[in-house]
């Protein structure tokens, strides 16, 4: 969760290098951004995106008065106008720091209690409720969902799981392992990390 600045910019850089770019903090890597953005470089637009969401997360976190509270709402509708303009949609404080959407174009909705670090989101993914609101995946660390994937209810997804094309997932996933099919079933076990 950003608290600080130092916090809004760890997860601003984990995201620009998951993306694959350029530190925006350089003259040169601002510049590189720039460019990308220009010639419609997916990637560009999707940290673009991430810049205002990181932003409004950190200005949720931290707002102290009317002042900051007013800034607040700013990256609020900066945030969803991007969110309507690039088919994305991804709460204030859902997901960790690196994340990587791979593909937007089809649409990504990533409504969830919790998403970890260095995740990888393709198009086509939805993450919701079932039923009631309150009922929303967690999502843990490095975890791929692939196109079409679809997550629901109030269920738990472990570490290192890849979610294979087109799989509805909504009963809990151990670590590990990589998933497939309507409904998900375990299609490969991996090794445990060292």
């Amino acid at each position: 969760m950003i608290k600080s600045k130092k916090d809004l910019n760890f997860y601003l850089q984990e995201d620009a290098i998951r993306a694959g770019m350029p530190t925006r903090y350089t003259i040169s890597g601002y510049i590189q951004y720039i460019i990308k953005l220009a010639i419609g470089d997916e990637q560009a637009h999707v940290l673009k995106y991430l810049h205002t969401l990181r932003h409004l997360e950190y200005w949720t976190n931290t707002s102290t008065n009317i002042i900051h509270e007013l800034v607040r709402k700013y990256w609020n509708v900066r945030h969803s106008r991007m969110g309507h303009r690039y088919g994305i949609h991804i709460g204030a404080n859902m997901v960790g720091y690196g994340i990587k959407i791979a593909h937007f174009s089809g649409g990504v909705i990533i409504n969830c209690r919790k998403m970890g670090n260095y995740c990888t989101v393709s198009t086509g993914v939805v993450i919701g409720n079932k039923d009631i609101p309150e009922a929303r995946p967690t999502i843990e660390d490095h975890v791929e969902l692939a196109m079409g994937s679809k997550i629901y209810g109030d269920i738990h997804i472990g570490k290192n799981v890849r979610i294979a094309p087109n799989t509805v997932v909504y009963k809990n996933i151990s670590d590990n392992v990589a998933v497939g099919g309507n409904p998900a079933k375990i299609i490969k076990t991996y090794p445990i990390a060292q």
